[in-house]
């Protein structure tokens, strides 16, 4: 995931966040004092936080976008993830740096419309739509602070994308899997334990940030299950579900302990167990890069030329495999932690074209 741009005039320097401020013109040269914010391991919402504070004791709350980007921020980011932190801040940091000119007041729906025809014009709707979502929120909140009356993005519509019916076959997806181990000529170091997350990620139909953050303390050998709580929608539903513990599932985490095992004989250091599932070599979590990088590499491998078959496509896999195997849509939105089982009906595939039964006669001419 690409970093976040940061807010206008701010810098990272060894660790730590620092705010440019103009101290006018000294031998003929703009004078610049850096005056330190929050440490970057503090997060992103710290950094907004304290931003925020020093523009408040310097006089600088006006009108300008990328000081309302600013503010607006200290109050959108607590509460999501890191991940949607960051891609948040990166977002409204494209917005800022777009808008920079403009006062709060002063942008109109043409200008809106002008910003997501990059995205639009070039065929990436969905990242279109996420802008509009993005801005949309951003108005809604500067109309409450009274810089105006009308949200400009409300008479702006992006085109909906076309809906998403790839299934991946049973065949890809194991060509795929078989290759995450590498080929004739490379090994991949960690292609048993990639197997092992994409294995779960199918039999669980969880999310990857669930099965990359998957701890062993969830694991309840006890009861049966696995307890996950959906990170994505934590701040708005709070969902949990409890996935039983299948032979399938059991079998693939028997085998993530003997890879674990192995390794420590290997690197001759204690046993250990690590506190996730799924660990890098290292004993590390994997990242969403990480585990996208193998994916897409084992693909390559395999020479499947498929544009859907992804990692997130694994989850509709689950849904429509699910739904053929018998199982209702009530019962595979539980497993989703889908909030309505509308949600869910998108994740099944239809697999093969419908044929029609019908037959009737040709119309004739009453006498």
């Amino acid at each position: 995931m690409a970093k976040p741009k940061l807010p206008p005039g701010v810098r990272l320097i060894s660790g730590r966040y620092y705010r440019g401020r103009y101290m006018g013109m000294v031998d003929g040269k703009r004078k610049k004092k850096w005056i330190g914010l929050t440490r970057e391991s503090e997060g992103l919402a710290a950094l907004y936080r304290a931003l925020a504070a020093l523009e408040n004791e310097i006089g600088n709350q006006d009108t300008r976008v990328p000081a309302r980007i600013t503010a607006w921020l200290q109050q959108a980011l607590p509460g999501l993830s890191m991940s949607e932190q960051n891609e948040t801040a990166r977002m409204a940091g494209e917005v800022s740096e777009a808008f920079e000119k403009f006062h709060t007041p002063q942008v109109q729906a043409k200008h809106i419309l002008l910003f997501l025809q990059q995205w639009s014009n070039k065929g990436k709707l969905r990242t279109a739509q996420r802008y509009r979502a993005l801005l949309n929120k951003f108005f809604k909140w500067v109309i409450v602070q009274g810089d105006r009356q009308d949200n400009p993005v409300e008479p702006v519509s992006t085109k909906a994308p076309p809906p998403n019916t790839y299934y991946m076959p049973h065949d890809v997806f194991l060509a795929i899997r078989d290759k995450l181990m590498g080929d004739d000529g490379h090994k991949a170091a960690s292609g048993e334990m990639m197997q092992c997350y994409v294995d779960l990620l199918y039999l669980t139909g969880q999310s990857g940030m669930e099965i990359r953050t998957l701890t062993w303390a969830q694991v309840d050998d006890v009861a049966g299950v696995i307890h996950f709580e959906r990170s994505k929608v934590k701040k708005k539903t709070n969902a949990k579900v409890d996935v039983l513990i299948t032979p399938e599932i059991a079998a693939v985490l028997a085998r993530v302990r003997e890879i674990i095992r192995a390794r420590q004989k290997k690197a001759k250091v204690a046993r250990i167990t690590p506190a996730c599932v799924i660990t890098n070599l290292d004993g590390s979590t994997y990242s969403a890069h990480g585990v996208n990088t193998a994916w897409a590499r084992a693909r390559t491998r395999a020479k499947i030329t498929d544009v859907g078959a992804t990692l997130k496509a694994l989850r509709a896999k689950h849904a429509t495999d699910a739904a053929e195997a018998g199982y209702s849509v009530e019962e595979i939105s539980d497993g989703l932690t889908h909030a309505e089982p509308g949600m869910t009906r998108v994740y099944i595939k239809q697999k093969a074209t419908r044929k029609s039964s019908v037959a009737l006669p040709h119309p004739v001419k009453k006498r």
